[in-house]
């Protein structure tokens, strides 16, 4: 009887043990399953990266130059030796719409033509003063769908307004060579089928300008940085 009754007693541990076997891989299979069933965290959003500066081809012979420059800065290459670079035929073109100079800055070629044109329905008066030395280029009005054409013969800057609504202000850099461009969004520039050679490369910017003297070779020239 005592070993039937040892006998008895192992089956009962025995069973106990697969029972709670059996418990444990019930336990596992249901974590097992909710998390398949579980949707993943989603991944936090990195900061968007800054564009990279892309390179444009230039035709056979000539050169894409690069670099960066505040935004909004004007940055022409000028031949460091004499050179003929008509101006544009056609004129550049700043008008007058919604009480506000479009574009708020304009680019021009000494010798080209700039139009200021009214194309709203208000009177308004284009006032421009050289602001190197603060002195008059331009005083006019302008009535409702009227323009007026002024051609500038000095490189520089120079400051628009109205005198009329004095919220209006614009600015126009006049420069005196074909290669130039404007730092965009993300500091960036590019300027397109310049001839091999040596340039001094002029940044414009918040009232002030720096030069130095660049080689442009081959393909592609990297200028760097622009301005300070």
């Amino acid at each position: 009887m005592k070993d039937r009754g040892n006998h008895v007693t192992n089956i009962g541990v025995r069973g106990s043990s697969a029972r709670g076997l059996t418990r444990m891989l019930v336990i596992t299979i249901a974590a097992t399953v909710v998390a398949g069933c579980s949707s993943p965290a989603p991944e936090q959003s990195a900061a968007p990266a800054r564009a990279p500066a892309s390179v444009p081809v230039s035709a056979a012979g000539l050169t894409s130059v690069t670099g960066t420059a505040s935004s909004g800065a004007v940055v022409v290459l000028e031949p460091t030796t004499a050179q003929e670079l008509p101006p544009p035929g056609g004129p550049a073109v700043m008008d007058q719409r919604g009480q506000q100079f479009i574009p708020s800055l304009l680019v021009a070629r000494t010798g080209q033509p700039v139009e200021f044109r009214n194309g709203e329905s208000i009177v308004h008066n284009v006032y421009v003063t050289r602001r190197s030395t603060g002195s008059e280029v331009l005083n006019v009005g302008t009535d409702p769908g009227q323009s007026h054409t002024h051609t500038f013969e000095q490189a520089g800057q120079y400051e628009v307004s109205c005198d009329i609504h004095p919220g209006m202000q614009a600015t126009i850099v006049v420069v005196s060579s074909p290669y130039v461009a404007v730092g965009d969004g993300f500091g960036n520039f590019a300027i397109v089928n310049v001839p091999p050679g040596s340039y001094t490369l002029k940044a414009t910017y918040a009232g002030s300008t720096s030069e130095r003297v660049v080689e442009v070779t081959g393909t592609h020239t990297d200028v760097g940085k622009a301005t300070s």
